[in-house]
């Protein structure tokens, strides 16, 4: 089986002169980088719902948020969110939609975009768990928001992309207030729309960005208009780790336009110079699951990337993982498999 076995699951603990993950050369100096008060490192976590995290507790089961929370001492966060990922107005507790806003149908980064087409005075609140200093707006189309951290000076970000995503940012000085765990409030002053918001400290820190989004195959990451390959320039990435495959293997999609949907997205990582860890999904049970591990060990070779990381050895054969209470089906982990997953990569990257 392609993929990383145990013994080459890189140890954490590094300290940051010399941390160096084998094989993520940019990976690895943003972590430097950020353990010196420099700037933060960025991860891009693209996937379908075993990413989004669906069959989780909402959102703070999946194992991006779980990667994030394991990697605390590296000061990783994840308080952001794009959409909701094509599970629902619940998939994340920490915010909360006022009348009038809801996911469209727009396939971009983490699912359908929300939008207000009413144009009310009703915010969409987003309150991450931790303090932070900055939050990036992302937009797409033209598009006009007033934006209120906390009790703060609100600020109107506007944005004409075209058919593309951008990026405006808003900080807690600008609001007139100090670094916190603000509620951030957005109000929509047109009807076109927003893609999501991060919120980070911008000298330090990693933060990991869930852009996983349920039911998608990989040419569903690369569509044209606001599409989240041609997004990954917007988000800066060190780290895109891509764990796709499950909802290819099912029909099958073939061989060739599975691995050219990958291509794009490694080729845009690559092109904003972010490493690329390829991720063979866990075992569901398919008989197709050794070919599409083989495709994506076969784009690695191509590429000169690490080898593909393969999930299932978090949670061994389906067996033996809904034996082990960690599966809640044939497709999907439980927190507790979800959080074993983020140990994997974990002891991979960090």
């Amino acid at each position: 089986m392609p993929g990383l076995n145990m013994a080459e699951v890189a140890p954490a603990g590094a300290s940051a002169a010399r941390f160096s993950a084998p094989g993520l050369p940019r990976w690895s100096a943003a972590v430097r980088r950020s353990q010196s008060g420099l700037g933060r490192a960025r991860i891009v976590c693209l996937g379908d719902s075993t990413t989004a995290g669906w069959g989780a507790p909402g959102r703070q089961g999946a194992w991006p948020r779980q990667l994030a929370e394991q990697m605390g001492w590296r000061g990783a966060r994840e308080t952001g969110f794009f959409s909701d990922a094509g599970i629902g107005a619940t998939y994340d507790s920490r915010m909360v939609r006022g009348v009038g806003w809801a996911a469209d149908v727009t396939k971009g980064l983490g699912g359908g975009f929300y939008r207000n087409l009413t144009v009310t005075a009703n915010p969409m609140t987003f309150t991450p768990q931790l303090p932070f200093e900055a939050v990036d707006l992302f937009l797409y189309g033209t598009t006009s928001l007033r934006v209120t951290i906390g009790a703060g000076t609100p600020v109107v970000v506007t944005g004409a992309f075209g058919n593309a995503v951008g990026k405006r940012t808003v900080t807690c000085a600008q609001a007139g207030l100090g670094r916190g765990a603000h509620a951030v409030s957005l109000v929509a002053l047109n009807s076109s729309g927003h893609v999501g918001l991060d919120c980070y400290d911008a000298g330090t820190g990693v933060s990991v960005m869930n852009a996983g989004v349920s039911g998608w195959k990989a040419a569903d990451f690369v569509l044209a208009n606001y599409g989240v390959a041609d997004t990954l320039d917007v988000l800066e990435p060190d780290l895109v780790v891509y764990n796709v495959g499950i909802n290819d293997w099912g029909v099958p999609t073939a061989e060739g336009a599975f691995k050219a949907s990958v291509q794009t997205v490694i080729d845009r990582a690559v092109a904003v110079g972010a490493d690329v860890l390829l991720c063979v999904p866990i075992n569901t049970g398919s008989g197709n699951r050794p070919a599409f591990a083989q495709y994506l060990s076969d784009l690695a070779t191509l590429n000169g990337l690490v080898a593909p990381l393969d999930l299932g050895l978090a949670l061994g054969t389906l067996a033996q993982a809904t034996a082990a209470g960690d599966m809640i089906d044939s497709l999907h982990p439980s927190t507790q498999g979800y959080g074993k997953i983020a140990a994997l990569i974990r002891r991979r990257i960090a």
